[in-house]
């Protein structure tokens, strides 16, 4: 049976200042769940790394809980205020090697 794919916006997780984070979903399909960890600062974002990060390799100097979408947004307004994380991606040397956990 033929079947159709169309590619569907990201959610939006977080707008702070001039930066929109979005969610990230496993295998880049919407039918699956969204990773816990990883966010795209672009709406082209995958959890195979492209536009994406884990909130997790960002600096959390409040001990925010990561666990949580309050402790993840205030994660990435932090990195935001400090210059960290931009719209263009993560300032600095943040990279992550697997996003897909």
């Amino acid at each position: 049976m033929p079947f159709k794919t169309e590619w569907v916006a990201p959610a939006v997780f977080l707008k702070h200042r001039d930066v929109t984070i979005y969610r990230v979903h496993k295998d880049d399909d919407v039918e699956m769940f969204m990773c816990p960890y990883a966010y795209g600062y672009d709406e082209q974002c995958s959890n195979e790394g492209d536009f994406a990060f884990d909130v997790r390799e960002l600096p959390n100097p409040h001990d925010h809980d990561v666990n949580r979408p309050p402790g993840c947004r205030a994660i990435m307004r932090d990195a935001i205020d400090a210059g960290i994380l931009t719209q263009d991606g993560i300032q600095g040397d943040l990279a992550c090697p697997n996003l897909s956990t």
